[in-house]
C-alpha cells in the first residue's frame, strides 16, 4: 500500500509523506515528508522495507542508535528527530532532511581537489569518532552513505544510513559486513569480527576514491 500522501503519528509530531526518495537501501524504504504543524519542515521517514521481524529488528536498532547520538549531537552524523508513536501499526524513524548530493553523486567520475579531500576526510573521521565513542560500528561506510551539504558557504560530509550498524556489545561475528566493494577485506574470511577496524578500512577506501575518482 502506497504511503505517499498519508500522515503518520510520531511521538513528537505528525508527518505527511510527500515522495519516495531516490536510491533505497537494502533494509528500509526512505521517504521525503513534512511536518503537519507550522512552520512546515522537511524531514526524512524510514520504514522497514519488508513486513518481516528481522527488518523491523534492524530498524528498531537504528532508531535506538540515532536516538543515543542526540545526547552529544555529532554535527557530521544525520540527526534523529522522532519515531513512530505506539498507536501506529508500522515502526518508522524520522530524521533530518539533508539538502545535497551523496558523495557518490558529487564525485561522479572525477576526482576531488586535495583540499576538499582533506576536509571531507576530516568530516568523516570526526563522524566515525563520535559513533565509535558511543560504542557503535556503522559497518557500511561508502560514498552512497555520505551526503554532501553546505554550511556557512562550505561543503561538509554527513554520515547516514545505520541500517546494518551494531553496538560493540553485540555479536560482531555475524551479519553481512556491508557493501563488498567498500567493506574490509578481512571480513570475507569467516569467522571474523566486523569491528571498528572495518569502518577505518572503509574510510581509507573512501579517501582513495575521493582522490582518484
Amino acid at each position: 500500500m502506497s504511503k505517499i500522501g498519508k500522515t503518520f503519528r510520531g511521538i513528537k509530531g505528525r508527518y505527511k509523506v510527500v515522495k519516495l526518495l531516490g536510491k533505497q537501501g537494502a533494509m528500509g524504504l526512505v521517504f521525503l515528508a513534512e511536518t503537519t504543524s507550522k512552520p512546515k519542515t522537511k524531514v526524512v521517514i524510514k520504514f522497514a522495507k519488508v513486513d518481516d521481524d528481522e527488518f523491523k529488528k534492524r530498524l528498531a536498532l537504528e532508531i535506538g542508535l540515532l536516538r543515543a547520538f542526540q545526547k552529544t549531537k555529532p554535527k557530521n552524523v544525520v540527526a534523529y528527530i522522532d519515531e513512530s508513536d505506539e498507536s501506529e501499526e508500522e515502526l518508522f524513524l524520522v530524521m533530518e532532511y539533508l539538502e545535497g548530493q551523496t558523495l557518490e553523486e558529487r564525485i561522479g567520475s572525477r576526482k576531488l581537489d586535495s583540499e576538499t579531500v582533506i576536509n571531507f576526510s576530516k568530516d568523516i573521521a570526526e563522524a566515525l569518532g563520535a559513533v565509535h565513542g558511543l560504542y557503535t560500528i556503522h559497518r557500511d561506510l561508502k560514498p552512497a552513505n555520505l551526503v554532501v551539504v553546505r554550511r556557512n558557504g562550505e561543503e561538509h560530509c554527513v554520515l547516514v544510513d545505520f541500517g546494518i550498524g551494531k553496538l560493540m556489545t553485540e555479536d560482531l561475528t555475524t551479519g553481512a559486513p556491508g557493501t563488498k566493494a567498500w567493506s574490509c577485506k578481512h571480513n570475507e574470511i569467516k569467522p571474523s569480527r566486523v569491528d571498528v577496524d572495518c569502518d577505518i578500512y572503509a574510510l581509507g577506501r573512501v579517501m582513495f576514491y575521493m582522490a582518484t575518482g
